[in-house]
């Protein structure tokens, strides 16, 4: 089946990773759409993914001096909950590895988009997300070797 890449958001999706390996999760802050994520958000016309995700995380939790280590060499999607879905239907992502020279220094802040996190191995945070993004999430961390 092929994928219709009008009827998805394409963004990119942040792992922040920690030397000990645990991946920071973010509580969403929106009471209408409870439930935990990772740092996620849509690419800007001109500008490249990497960039995006470099701007998207200091956006959403004031994060910065992060550096790339790994990206997903392709696009990965998941579907809204049909209450969700209009014109669009789900989002695709490129999902990324970012490290810090010093991963205790890393200090998230609340922000509009989330208000508290956690540093949680992958295998709780397929536990805890939100179901639709469950089957993403999975196919990301296999791409990047962290599963």
């Amino acid at each position: 089946m092929s994928l219709d890449e009008n009827l998805y958001r394409k963004g990119v999706v942040a792992i922040i990773r920690r030397n000990d390996g645990k991946v920071l999760f973010a509580r969403i802050r929106d009471p209408h759409k409870p439930g935990w994520q990772l740092p996620q958000g849509g690419i800007e016309p001109g500008e490249t993914p990497e960039a995006a995700v470099i701007r998207e995380v200091q956006e959403e939790t004031g994060v910065s001096g992060l550096r790339i280590v790994a990206r997903a060499n392709d696009w990965i999607e998941y579907q809204w909950p049909k209450s969700l879905q209009g014109a669009l239907i789900g989002q695709m992502h490129i999902y990324f590895v970012l490290e810090s020279a010093n991963s205790e220094a890393i200090s998230p802040q609340p922000t509009d988009d989330f208000d508290a996190y956690e540093w949680l191995a992958h295998e709780e945070i397929l536990e805890r997300c939100l179901h639709f993004k469950k089957s993403a999430y999975e196919r990301a961390f296999h791409a990047l070797g962290i599963a």
